[in-house]
């Protein structure tokens, strides 16, 4: 009888052994079947479409897509060109763009010169010109990313917070600046606040919103503007919902006769796209991009403005990754040692149960390696490949940060510079292969330090000769010294300056703007 419990005991090991390396995903509902046609579409791609960029209903549906997964360009390039001035009218045109902007892959801090967060929100003397949707966009738009406020900053992030929540009114709802209240200012406002929501005041001031949002959904789950029930105001309170975790299938403020806030939304969905109304026959812009980010808000589960842990460069803006040959794409090192592990345990077990004619020698070894295995399958191992590949250390409000870039634009057009790097995908057209990236600034990093987190994140090819304290950049990118000419080659700028010491000997300063770029004559 013990013997057997043992056995049972082992084969329960084994099977947890199996089961603890394995990561769960819940989701509320499965709503990919409606989303990846929509992520497919490869709107962001389309010179055609565009056009419209800058435009606020093509720059939701945009948005949609790029959170969805469209890794599109054509989009952020246009978007760009197409920048409101410094001093436009409705400030909250430079916060879309900035927001939309870190969803394509490019940073709003560093486009064409601009610094679109400083411009909008920090030195902003206006911010509340636009009500309240100055004050939501704005907080939006400085937490998209990690971003410190500077000490000289007009507004920070209490000041627009405490600015916000002054103008809810006592019914619980904020308006849209006519006095009344309105169901998409009301719920971009709790999306907004939902980061500060551990401050009382600001979980007081949720609460009453939610309390007010609630009372207006319809018996049908929707809700209503104007006077008029349409797909984005049922789709931002949807959005708002999840920044704060609330399950919106099962919390009953927000089911009405049985039917939730998703299927109020989803009464407006047509034909791979969302009408305005429920009696519209066809999508539109608005309503489908603001549909879609309701669905990809129910897939991720929280905020779909939380881009700290996307990359600040397109997918194909960096070279493509060079394979580890030692193993098969997509095997972890941990996996692969926990299957080492396993298998020399087995071995061991038969080995000694044979030799020494032992069955409960077998047992004990197993269940020793089995309970090897549980330990190791919750502690996180990585190669540093694997972890440069996952994680770059998030900048946060209290971080020292440079920013880099690598590029080779002034060669692009050289007869000597071998297009088939651009055919075979390892250069952008453009030239630019990592835009202006923030990073964090470690304690002994030099500038060639930070090139090699950079590089390792983005899989970008670097070659170099001489060790980590006395590098030479040969190639990055498979773009090589003199392969544009006989001065051609890499050179690194600190501020727009060239410094007098090596990669590896420059010791970079908070704040510092670092380039690395190729040039067809070093001076």
């Amino acid at each position: 009888m013990k013997l057997r419990f043992i056995s049972a005991f082992c084969i329960f090991l084994a099977v947890l052994a199996l089961f603890c390396t394995a990561t769960p995903v819940f989701a509320d509902k499965d709503t990919t079947e409606f989303t990846k046609p929509h992520a497919e579409k490869g709107l962001l791609s389309q010179a055609e479409y565009a056009r419209y960029a800058g435009s606020s209903q093509h720059d939701w549906e945009a948005l949609s897509a790029a959170i969805l997964g469209d890794k599109g360009k054509e989009y952020l390039y246009a978007l760009i060109r197409n920048l409101p001035r410094p001093d436009c009218n409705n400030v909250t045109d430079l916060h879309r763009s900035a927001v939309l902007i870190y969803a394509m892959g490019g940073n709003p801090r560093f486009v064409g010169g601009r610094d679109l967060i400083a411009e909008g929100v920090f030195y902003r003397s206006n911010l509340g010109a636009q009500g309240a949707n100055g004050y939501i966009w704005a907080l939006i738009a400085l937490d998209a990313y990690p971003t410190k406020v500077p000490e000289d900053a007009i507004n920070t992030r209490e000041s627009i917070v405490n600015a916000l929540i002054e103008l809810q009114s006592e019914s619980g709802g904020f308006t849209i600046g006519n006095g009344k209240n309105d169901i998409d200012v009301t719920a971009m406002a709790v999306t907004a606040l939902a980061k500060y929501r551990s401050d009382e005041k600001v979980n007081t001031a949720i609460l009453r919103a939610l309390a007010w949002i609630s009372k207006q959904q319809q018996p049908d789950g929707d809700f209503s503007s104007w006077g008029v029930a349409n797909a984005e105001s049922t789709a931002q309170v949807i959005i708002a919902l999840r920044t704060l975790g609330i399950d919106i299938f099962a919390d009953k403020r927000f089911i009405k006769n049985g039917n939730t806030v998703f299927d109020g939304l989803m009464k407006y969905y047509r034909d791979g796209g969302f009408a305005h109304t429920v009696d519209g026959t066809a999508p539109t812009p608005f309503a489908t991009g603001q549909g879609f980010c309701a669905l990809a808000a129910v897939e991720k589960g929280g905020s779909i403005f939380d881009f700290g842990n996307l990359t600040l460069a397109t997918v194909d803006q960096a070279a493509p990754e060079n394979k580890d040959e030692s193993a098969p794409e997509g095997i972890s090192f941990k996996i692969i040692l926990i299957s080492a592990i396993s298998a020399i345990g087995l071995i061991a077990a038969v080995a000694i149960g044979i030799k020494r004619k032992s069955l409960t020698a077998f047992i004990v070894i197993i269940s020793a390696f089995a309970l090897l295995v549980i330990i190791l399958g919750f502690i996180k191992i990585q190669t540093p490949e694997e972890y440069y590949k996952d994680n770059l250390e998030s900048v946060t409000p209290d971080s020292e940060t440079v920013t880099i870039s690598i590029t080779c634009e002034s060669v692009i057009n050289s007869p000597d510079f071998n297009k088939t790097l651009i055919d075979e995908g390892y250069i952008p057209k453009d030239g630019i292969i990592l835009p202006c990236t923030e990073l964090v600034l470690k304690e002994g990093d030099s500038v060639f330090s930070i090139l090699q987190r950079a590089v390792k994140h983005f899989k970008i090819q670097l070659e170099y000769s001489g060790g980590v304290n006395n590098a030479y950049v040969e190639g990055i990118s498979h773009l090589y010294e003199f392969d544009c000419g006989t001065a051609s080659g890499w050179i690194y700028k600190v501020n727009g300056s060239s410094p007098n010491s090596g990669i590896s000997q420059y010791s970079p300063k908070d704040g510092d703007k670092i380039e690395i770029a190729y040039v067809l004559y070093y001076n």
